[in-house]
């Protein structure tokens, strides 16, 4: 974009932005507590006989949460501070 045009979708794509890097981090985290087996929830997804969707609704659920971390952080950086 040459310098001084206005993108009117700029915070669109921030929010998007910033949701995709809050579902990632959930993920991770996600990631994390399922391979070192914290509270032996590893143990309960996967020995689990609906595993399969436990999973999704972890997904699902650390995805959303994340997300909307992530989007309040990146507004909440965003705005002007009162110096």
């Amino acid at each position: 974009m040459p310098d001084g045009e206005y993108d009117p979708w700029w915070l669109v794509k921030y929010v998007l932005i910033s949701a995709a890097d809050g579902v990632a981090a959930g993920w991770t985290f996600l990631l994390i507590l399922l391979w070192t087996d914290i509270v032996r929830l590893g143990a309960l997804v996967h020995g689990s006989g609906d595993g399969v969707i436990a999973l999704a609704v972890l997904l699902v659920s650390f995805g959303i949460t994340f997300s909307l971390i992530g989007i309040g952080w990146r507004v909440m950086v965003l705005l002007p501070r009162d110096d």
